[in-house]
């Protein structure tokens, strides 16, 4: 069974193998080490067409804190996280069997972000996730 909530626990171990990234395994309160990928469930559909199981088709949002400023070294430096998060997911589509497959394309925007009431610069990437459950 999968679930929205074993989508962001797939997510979650999933980045925490890419390289240089810290995610932590809850929302965290304050930010305290760069670079940090936030894991949370933004929007979705369910679609209850059979008995006793729904899909789910859930947009996960991943902000990647990269520090506090947009630096000309941040700015560059930032580049790589696409081409990372892209490796994992296609080692991994199925998110270790927490989901039934990330749905493409996935999307990406790097501009600056608030996260609890803090400003930071990073990278924030839309995935959707296809779930199924019985009930």
């Amino acid at each position: 069974m999968s679930t929205i909530t074993n989508a962001i626990t797939g997510m979650r171990a999933i980045l925490a193998g890419v390289a240089g990234l810290t995610v932590p395994s809850s929302l965290p309160s304050t930010i305290t080490v760069y670079p940090v990928a936030i894991v949370y469930a933004r929007k979705g559909e369910v679609d209850q067409a059979m008995a006793d199981t729904y899909r789910g088709m859930h947009t996960l949002h991943v902000d990647l804190l990269h520090s506090r400023t947009a630096s000309p070294e941040a700015i560059e430096s930032i580049a790589q996280w696409p081409d990372a998060f892209a490796a994992a997911f296609a080692a991994s589509p199925n998110l270790n069997g927490y989901v039934v497959t990330i749905v493409s394309p996935w999307t990406y925007d790097i501009a600056e972000m608030q996260y609890v009431g803090t400003s930071h610069f990073g990278i924030r990437f839309e995935v959707t996730v296809k779930c199924l459950a019985n009930v």
